[in-house]
């Protein structure tokens, strides 16, 4: 996998050999957020924004799924922030892209 700097806080999931996958009886619901909460899960949004927009500019004939992985993983990073797909059940790379 790609370097994520140790600075970024990272979910638990890459640690486990077994995590919860959603939907098990296991998952727990979502809980209601405070208002600090919802002005840091607006900012994460509004990254992922950025970067979804950032992959449109890169999917075109030639450019390969390791190319934008990597291009992503670095926009990503450079705000402070956790790639999610990365170690998400053992999911090796930072964007999940198909040829399709």
């Amino acid at each position: 996998p790609q370097h994520v700097p140790g600075t970024i806080v990272r979910p638990p999931y890459p640690a486990l050999e077994n995590p919860v996958r959603p939907g098990s009886s296991e998952h727990h619901p979502t809980p209601k957020l405070t208002a600090e909460e919802i002005s840091l899960l607006r900012a994460a949004c509004s990254i992922t924004k950025k970067a979804l927009d950032l992959a449109a500019t890169l999917v075109r004939p030639g450019v390969t799924g390791e190319a934008i992985d990597r291009e992503i993983h670095q926009f990503i990073v450079s705000q402070g922030t956790y790639p999610s797909p990365l170690g998400y059940l053992g999911f090796p790379k930072s964007v999940c892209t198909s040829v399709n």
